[in-house]
Order: C-alpha cells, then structure tokens, then sequence
C-alpha cells in the first residue's frame, strides 16, 4: 500500500496540518479566558510554530509530487486513454 497514492496523500497530509494548526492553536491563543486545557501563551506559541512548519514542510512534499498522477492509472493506460 505504500507509495500508491502519494500526491494525494501528501496534499491531504498537508491541508490536514494546516487546518489543525488554524483551527486549534489559532482561536485558543485569541481566547479569553485562556481554556484550561490550554498550556501557558509561550507553549502555545512553540505549538503553533512547530505544526505550522510541519506543514510546511508537507506542503513541500506534496508539491515535489505535482507531476504524478493522482489515481491508480498506470501510465499504460492514461496514454491509451482508458
């Protein structure tokens, strides 16, 4: 199963780290009162940083795929047309 859809799965890997880092870390540092399961403002921010350049760095991957394909087709049968 490995490598058989590896630009989608980068992509998906990439949307996914950056929204969670949008949607969690984002709004608990804008939130007042801090939530309780929130740590203290400089290990949010250190939390923030590190999912943000983790998907940075999945952004990266997943465009150094951008000339594969995104299915299963094997290159036999895209040229055919099927």
């Amino acid at each position: 199963m490995v490598g058989v859809l590896p630009r989608l799965a980068a992509t998906l890997e990439a949307i996914m780290m950056s929204l969670f880092g949008l949607l969690v870390w984002v709004p608990s540092l804008l939130a007042q009162p801090r939530p309780k399961w929130a740590g203290t403002p400089q290990n949010q921010w250190s939390e923030l940083l590190v999912t943000l350049l983790l998907a940075a760095s999945a952004w990266i991957v997943a465009d150094s795929l951008r000339n594969r394909r995104w299915g299963f087709a094997s290159a036999a049968q895209v040229s055919e047309g099927h």
